[in-house]
């Protein structure tokens, strides 16, 4: 009876801990200020330039 429960106890480890990744990332995302990407939505050099900063009031730069 043990063989059967362990692969169960391990798959919904699995999935336990696939749920917890999802959950820190929306957190993460959540406490973002400001989320940062170039033109094709990726992150090459770990460096961009600011071109424009837009506010509620409108554009400052």
């Amino acid at each position: 009876m043990k063989e059967k429960s362990v692969p169960a106890f391990r798959k919904f480890l699995a999935q336990f801990q696939y749920v917890l990744v999802i959950l820190l990332l929306i957190a993460t995302l959540i406490s973002a200020n400001v989320i940062a990407s170039n033109k094709t939505g990726t992150l090459t050099k770990n460096e961009m330039t600011l071109l424009t900063v837009v506010t509620v009031g409108g554009p400052l730069i």
